[in-house]
């Protein structure tokens, strides 16, 4: 299970990594299609901190670029 955390403190979950961008995309208030919502999330990660992110990346990875732009936490298994 992967799991990450905002940092409004609100906890996203799915067994896949693809299967969280599918939660965290339909989540948001507009309607976008992956592609589209992976360039918000970089326009938000650059407004936030400052911080441009590889929107391209895998799902993996790219939620590793949203924790590195401090937008989120990773949860990671002890």
């Amino acid at each position: 299970m992967h799991t990450i955390i905002w940092s409004n403190g609100h906890t996203d979950r799915a067994e896949t990594w693809q299967g969280l961008m599918d939660l965290v995309r339909a989540d948001q208030w507009r309607e976008y299609d992956e592609q589209t919502f992976r360039a918000e999330m970089a326009k938000r990660a650059l407004i936030w901190n400052g911080t441009e992110i590889d929107m391209g990346a895998p799902p993996k990875r790219f939620f590793e670029e949203l924790e590195r732009a401090k937008l989120i936490q990773i949860e990671r298994s002890k």
